[in-house]
C-alpha cells in the first residue's frame, strides 16, 4: 500500500495522537506548544483508501545545548497502531527533514519515547545526555538530535 505524506492543519493529527499518544483518552489535550507557531508545520501520511494513519509536527524550538542554531523540534508524531512497521514514520520524518532544512534549520531534535530509540538511530538521530520522565504518564524519554547538512 502506497502512503502520501501532504501538509495537514494542527487539529487534523489531534484524533492520532490521542489514540497513540494519550492511550485513546479522547478527552486529553494535545494542542502542544509550538503547533501555532507561523513556522510550524503539521504533515500527514495518507493510504491509498485516503485515510490519515500517520502525522507528525515540527515547531521551532531551540534546542537547549545550542541555543541559538536553528532548530526545529519533532513534535506529535503518531502512527496509527496497525500501521506501524511499514515505514510511515520513517515518510513522515524524512518530509519533516526536508521542510526543516528549506527553512534554514540546521538542526532538529525531539524527545524521543525510550521504546521509540532504535527507531530514531536508525534514521541517524543520536541520544544526547541522561534519560528522563516525560509527559503526562511519565514515561522513559531521551534527548534525540540530528545535525542537518
Amino acid at each position: 500500500m502506497q502512503v502520501r505524506i501532504q501538509d495537514i492543519r494542527a487539529a487534523d493529527t489531534y484524533p492520532l495522537r490521542r489514540q497513540v499518544l494519550r492511550d485513546g483518552d479522547m478527552g486529553a489535550d494535545v494542542d502542544f506548544d509550538g503547533d501555532r507557531a507561523p513556522t510550524a508545520f503539521h504533515l500527514g501520511a495518507f493510504d491509498d483508501d485516503g485515510a490519515l494513519v500517520g502525522v507528525v509536527s515540527f515547531a521551532p524550538f531551540d534546542w537547549a545545548e545550542r541555543p541559538g542554531v536553528p532548530a526545529f523540534q519533532l513534535r506529535g508524531m503518531a502512527v496509527a497502531p496497525d500501521r506501524q512497521r511499514g515505514g510511515v514514520g520513517r515518510l513522515l520524518v524524512a518530509g519533516g527533514l526536508e521542510r526543516a532544512r528549506a527553512g534554514g534549520a540546521q538542526l532538529v531534535w525531539a524527545r524521543g519515547r525510550d521504546v521509540a530509540l532504535g527507531f530514531y538511530e536508525r534514521l541517524g538521530w543520536k541520544a544526547v545526555g541522561d534519560g528522563y520522565l516525560y509527559g503526562p504518564a511519565r514515561l522513559p524519554h531521551h534527548t534525540m538530535v540530528m545535525k542537518l547538512p
